[in-house]
């Protein structure tokens, strides 16, 4: 009796298995793959266009920070709890700090509209050395960065009290060295700015429109 009670036991977990195994979803084939990065793709470039064609001085909050930072660099990106493409928005201080925000972009279902956006995530990074190396082409670039002792991380109440005070950041209870840059920040900002979203010219909202040539008759 004891042999077949254990037999049974033994058995069960493989019938388990056997049965979540039928269960599961069969692997895509390399067709349906291929429709899926397909369609992938098309929802990149619909989004992409959208998110071209949106007067960036009229997003929220994003509006707020190139008042603030007229050099800021505006670029596109994935992150958590944000439908892809969202922004990020980056800006250096003092060549010592780099001051990040990421606001989350909400799309329609059929990627033919942005229905709104999300509230603001920063971060205020100290740099406290910088690491070139050559660019291979007799010049220099960004190699790497070492961290200060300042990391920041605050949401919308925060930012709101930041722009409120022209970008005090004694404002969050933060004092920033002014006078104290970092040698080689120079590259720093030369690798933030190469990884500017580049909006094509036919979809800048912010260039006005060039009226076509009027012919003149014969």
């Amino acid at each position: 009796m004891m042999r077949n009670t254990m037999f049974i036991f033994m058995t069960l977990p493989l019938i388990a298995w056997s049965e979540a195994q039928e269960r599961q979803d069969p692997e895509p084939n390399q067709e349906e793959a291929a429709d899926a990065l397909a369609d992938q793709i098309r929802v990149s470039k619909l989004r992409h266009k959208l998110l071209d064609a949106t007067k960036r001085k009229e997003i929220p909050y994003l509006k707020d920070f190139i008042a603030l930072y007229p050099d800021s660099v505006v670029r596109y990106l994935s992150f958590a709890k944000a439908d892809f493409p969202s922004l990020s928005v980056n800006t250096t201080l003092h060549d010592r700090y780099q001051l990040n925000m990421r606001i989350p972009v909400r799309y329609s279902e059929d990627n033919k509209k942005i229905t709104g956006y999300g509230e603001p995530l920063c971060y205020l990074s100290e740099i406290s050395s910088v690491t070139p190396r050559d660019d291979g082409a007799g010049g220099t670039e960004l190699g790497g960065t070492s961290g200060g002792d300042l990391y920041k991380h605050f949401g919308l109440q925060d930012w709101k009290k930041l722009v409120e005070a022209k970008g005090d950041f004694t404002s969050l209870g933060l004092k920033l060295e002014v006078n104290k840059p970092v040698p080689n920040f120079n590259l720093v900002k030369k690798y933030l700015k190469s990884l500017e979203r580049k909006i094509p010219k036919q979809a800048d909202p912010e260039q006005p429109a060039t009226p076509p040539e009027s012919k003149s008759n014969q």
